[in-house]
């Protein structure tokens, strides 16, 4: 444990911005999070999220990478690693969180060690610097431990954001929490730039497209049986499922809930409206490439490209790691 108290800290999160212009220089962040290349929602986040700080001047950003043991990260903004249960490596990272000005933390319950994610209490007795957490989840319903640990973290946090006005509303009427600490973000999206000569579409079909790693809670059921109720409109919309079935759902129930998709649209009468498995540089093409011909295809073929070497340095690193770990 750092010896160094939160209270000797003049900081208040609440009360004044840290990219405030009041403040004499911008501060730095350690991000807490799932990081690439861990393929999940929440480490594409805080990859967009750091690299956003970047882009607006932040001078000093740090990774704190949640860890599984599965891959290693390359990025030299990744200044530690968390390994669940392993306490070594959670000090480690306090130290390093501690060098910076402001700690942003994200929190899913499935991402940190021990039961519902207890383990990020110890990160946060160990840390002293004013915390900032992002909450990926706020459960209508939780169990009495992801209560509890849920309201040590809104206590221990000097301001919470929540993604969703309807978060926001539910985690201020069911769990202890100060109003004025929880201020709603929207969770947004990178939009790429566009060529407005290209031929982004057929100019017949609306295009839906749902692309990122698949799970149960995403809802595409609910689009697949939406697209039921207009079934008049055969031809003029189409939808994609894009993207593989996320790496710890196909571990622990294989292509189940693909396949479950895969019948309701059959059950609904809805297969020739929508399509699954499209690979997602045929897509990228699809819409944004087009109109470039050949580098268009050019492009395509480097985000494939670039897809194969990542996971290709996936594997080196799980045998790199099964080594040491002999």
């Amino acid at each position: 444990m750092v010896s160094t108290s939160r209270e000797q800290l003049p900081v208040t999160i609440g009360r004044v911005s840290p990219l405030h212009p009041s403040f004499t220089a911008v501060p730095s962040f350690a991000l807490v999070g799932t990081y690439p290349p861990t393929q999940c929602g929440i480490a594409t986040f805080t990859a967009a999220l750091a690299n956003g700080l970047t882009e607006v001047g932040v001078p000093r950003v740090g990774v704190v990478r949640l860890g599984s043991g599965d891959s290693l990260s390359w990025d030299p903004r990744v200044i530690a690693e968390i390994y669940p249960g392993l306490s070594r490596s959670r000090v480690d990272a306090a130290r390093a969180i501690n060098t910076h000005d402001v700690m942003l933390l994200q929190h899913e319950f499935g991402i940190f060690g021990g039961d519902d994610g207890i383990e990020v209490l110890d990160l946060l007795d160990d840390g002293v610097v004013p915390v900032v957490t992002t909450l990926h989840t706020v459960p209508l319903h939780p169990s009495e431990n992801q209560r509890r640990v849920l309201e040590e973290i809104l206590q221990r946090s000097d301001a919470v954001v929540t993604m969703t006005r309807i978060a926001r509303d539910r985690l201020l009427a069911n769990y202890r929490v100060l109003p004025g600490k929880v201020v709603t973000i929207p969770h947004g999206a990178t939009v790429p730039p566009l060529d407005e000569s290209a031929n982004c579409t057929d100019g017949t079909a609306t295009h839906l497209l749902t692309w990122g790693l698949l799970g149960p809670g995403k809802g595409i059921e609910w689009v697949i049986e939406a697209l039921a109720h207009v079934a008049d409109l055969r031809g003029r919309i189409r939808y994609t499922v894009a993207g593989q079935t996320h790496p710890k759902v196909r571990a622990a129930q294989g292509e189940s809930y693909r396949d479950m998709l895969r019948r309701r649209a059959s059950e609904l009468g809805v297969s020739d409206m929508v399509s699954f498995g499209a690979a997602p540089a045929l897509i990228m093409y699809e819409w944004t490439l087009r109109g470039l011909g050949k580098w268009g295809w050019l492009a395509a073929f480097v985000y494939c490209a670039g897809a194969a070497l990542r996971l290709a340095l996936d594997e080196a690193a799980d045998r790199l790691l099964s080594q040491w770990q002999v």
